[in-house]
C-alpha cells in the first residue's frame, strides 16, 4: 500500500496523493464528486477511451501511471494528467472545478504571494475581519505571522517540489 499524503479538498473530500510518485486517488475524486457507482474508477479504466488515453500518456515516458491498491485506505492511483480525464468522464460541472483549482496551483507556483493574498482573504471571510483601532493593532500582528506562517509552508512546499520539478505540479490543498 503506498504512502497517501492529504494534499488537497474538494467538496469536503480529502484527496490523497502517493508521496513517492504523487499519484492522485481516483477513488477519493469519484467521492468528492458524487457520482454513481457505475463511474467508479474501475469501470472507467475499462472503457476504450481511458485505455486509449492511459496508453497514449505512457507513450515514451518512464512513468508510473496507475496503482491500484485493495484495503481500507486503498484506491485506485493515477498520474494527474489521467485524473483531470476521469473527473471530465465524472461530469462536467466537477472537471471545470478540478481544473481551477489546478490553474490556481499553478498560478500560485509562479507567484506564491497569490496564495498568501488567498490565505490572508480566506482568514478575513471566517470572520477574523478588523472592527476597530484595537483589534486592528492586533490583526495586523496576527496577520503578520498568519503570512509568516504561510510563507514558510510555501517555502517548505517550493522545496519539496524542486525534487519533482520533471513532473507537472499537483494541486495542494486550500
Amino acid at each position: 500500500m503506498p504512502t497517501c499524503t492529504p494534499a488537497l479538498v474538494i467538496n469536503d473530500t480529502a484527496i490523497r496523493f502517493t508521496n513517492d510518485d504523487k499519484l492522485v486517488n481516483l477513488t477519493d475524486f469519484w467521492k468528492a464528486s458524487g457520482a454513481d457507482p457505475s463511474k467508479k474508477p474501475a469501470q472507467w479504466l475499462k472503457a476504450d477511451t481511458a485505455k486509449a488515453f492511459v496508453a497514449e500518456l505512457g507513450k515514451g515516458e518512464d512513468i508510473h501511471l496507475i496503482q491500484i491498491t485493495r484495503g481500507r485506505f486503498g484506491g485506485t492511483f493515477a498520474h494527474w494528467q489521467i485524473a483531470l480525464a476521469y473527473a471530465k468522464y465524472l461530469s462536467p460541472e466537477f472537471h471545470i472545478h478540478c481544473n481551477n483549482i489546478i490553474r490556481r496551483f499553478v498560478e500560485e507556483e509562479q507567484n506564491p504571494d497569490m496564495a498568501v493574498d488567498r490565505a490572508i482573504s480566506a482568514y478575513r471571510r471566517q470572520g477574523n475581519g478588523v472592527h476597530t483601532q484595537h483589534i486592528q493593532n492586533k490583526q495586523s500582528t496576527n496577520t503578520l505571522k498568519l503570512q509568516t506562517n504561510i510563507y514558510q509552508n510555501l517555502q517548505q512546499h517550493t522545496h519539496l517540489s524542486a525534487h519533482t520539478q520533471d513532473k507537472a505540479p499537483l494541486p495542494r490543498a486550500q
